[in-house]
């Protein structure tokens, strides 16, 4: 779905989640979209129930950071 929305001229993706919720990392959705897009998102909604332990919550957002950071260069 990705694809055709980036055809469609929007400015943002909102929803945007790394696996186990997707197929594809923050890093291959980006090389998708181009840097023009915004993408807001990155960490699965998975983390956030009450049967995932805050240590693998901690986990999940930092390598959502350490990728987004990869990408701003």
């Amino acid at each position: 779905m990705l694809a055709p929305l980036t055809e469609t001229g929007v400015d943002g993706i909102e929803g945007i989640a790394a696996p186990p919720q997707s197929d594809l990392s923050l890093h291959e959705v980006r090389g998708l979209v181009g840097p023009g897009l915004v993408l807001w998102g990155s960490v699965a909604q998975d983390f956030l129930m009450a049967t995932r332990e805050r240590p693998e919550f901690e986990t999940a957002v930092l390598q959502a950071t350490r990728e987004a950071q990869g990408m701003a260069g």
